[in-house]
């Protein structure tokens, strides 16, 4: 899936096209070619293996692609002569076989975004149509996230953070305030109620739920974007552990969108939340605020909640209820 397009670098800087593969499975990208953007000469080359959730990039200068974001070492590279029109054109990915596998028809008019100097089209929500101009929208920072996961804005650069089940953002308008406004408090119910809402790549990626230091649950989550519901008693911290990163032959990864407690929403790619299994360029999986909803290594997720107390009422055990499918 075409998911990320630069088509008007400032400064001598390279334009580009990030392909994602979206799928749970490997896909060849040996012979396949990209029409109607690059005058091309040759296919990509044999060998060209795409695992799911990574990424590739097609640029019409390596060097120049390079001298711009110069911790682009693990993404594989492919040169292509042409570029990109400013104006808008069709992007075909074209198969060996000769079939379109993808196709984008991006443009300066609505509902495309206006363009802004430097800052790059990313698609919001890679599981939906990215044909549509609705879903697209430019990048949150300068010259765009080659490689990484996409932060895209509206045309005032301010970001489209959204709250739906697919959209790997968070709805926050102000970084210091990274939960919604209601009241965290029990439901006179006698348990905190906490949703989770995670898929993987792969569909054998296994996670636990850290309650207070514990495991309350331990869950081997699907490729489809889910929601799994909980109770428990007093929380005074709660983490979510990728215990079985594996890169081989598939690249297993966890992708978090939120928690809830209570009525209280904590988006996993906040400010706040610590990560110590994200994969970012140039630090690797070191610990930190990644601003990230993926695991990508084995490590956890840390959110910034407020601790709450046992309820008054009569305390129940933790309960795994039935997991939801978000549609």
């Amino acid at each position: 899936m075409i998911s990320e397009i630069h088509h008007s670098p400032q400064n001598q800087g390279a334009e580009f096209l990030e392909l994602t593969n979206t799928g749970a499975l490997p896909v060849d990208l040996s012979g396949w070619r990209v029409d109607a953007v690059f005058k091309n000469d040759r296919p990509i080359p044999g060998g060209t293996i795409l695992l799911p959730g990574a990424r590739l990039i097609m640029t019409e200068s390596i060097t120049r692609l390079q001298a711009t974001y110069a911790d682009l070492t693990d993404i594989p590279l492919i040169e292509f002569n042409g570029g990109l029109k400013g104006s808008g054109e069709t992007i075909e990915l074209v198969t060996v076989n000769g079939l379109v596998a993808d196709s984008v028809s991006y443009s300066k008019d609505d509902p495309w975004p206006q363009p802004v100097d430097n800052r790059t089209l990313e698609l919001i929500d890679l599981q939906s149509d990215n044909g549509l101009g609705s879903n697209w929208s430019v990048s949150s920072i300068n010259l765009g996230s080659p490689g990484e996961e996409n932060s895209p804005t509206d045309d005032t650069g301010n970001d489209t953070h959204d709250t739906n089940d697919t959209d790997d953002s968070s709805d926050d308008t102000d970084d210091t305030d990274d939960t919604d406004d209601t009241d965290d408090t029990d439901d006179d119910t006698g348990h905190h109620t906490i949703t989770l809402t995670a898929k993987g790549t792969t569909g054998q990626e296994q996670i636990k739920l850290n309650i207070n230091g514990q495991t309350h649950a331990d869950l081997t989550l699907t490729t489809t974007l889910t929601t799994y519901e909980f109770t428990t008693t007093a929380i005074n911290n709660l983490n979510i552990q990728f215990t079985n990163d594996k890169s081989q032959p598939t690249d297993r990864n966890v992708y978090i969108d939120n928690i809830t407690i209570n009525n209280t929403t904590y988006q996993t790619k906040a400010p706040s939340t610590y990560s110590t299994g994200t994969y970012g360029r140039g630090t690797g999986c070191a610990p930190g605020n990644k601003s990230s909803s993926w695991l990508h290594c084995n490590g956890h997720l840390e959110y910034a909640i407020q601790p709450l107390p046992t309820p008054t009422t009569a305390p129940q055990a933790l309960v795994v209820r039935s997991p939801v499918t978000q549609s």
